[in-house]
């Protein structure tokens, strides 16, 4: 499963957001594995699955125009503010996995 925050499941499922940076001690999605997406740890809903298709661990603002793109087609400076906004407490420049994933649709 991978939370995301409800303004994201329609990008996901028309194929704009196709990448999710996370701040993970160790990774916990492995490439080739399929992930439901859901808006709510606890809840039975979900709106379809996602398959892991790469992750790698880079420093945020390492990201560039065209990962900001396949965060939900957003500029850099776009998507670093967005973040900001997401994760209040985050440290500036934190080390974060890159997930790149494609929906595959309900299960």
């Amino acid at each position: 499963m991978l939370l995301f925050k409800p303004v994201h499941i329609a990008m996901i499922q028309i194929g704009i957001k196709k990448e999710t940076r996370r701040i993970w001690k160790k990774p916990r999605a492995k490439v080739g594995s399929i992930h439901l997406i859901k808006t709510k740890m606890l809840s039975k809903e979900n709106f379809g699955a996602v398959r892991i298709e790469y992750r790698r661990l880079e420093q945020l603002r390492e990201i560039t125009e065209e990962g900001a793109w396949w965060e939900g087609h957003y500029t850099r400076d776009e998507y670093l503010k967005l973040w900001k906004e997401i994760n209040p407490k985050s440290p500036e420049n934190p080390w974060v996995w890159v997930v790149g994933f494609t929906y595959i649709g309900r299960l």
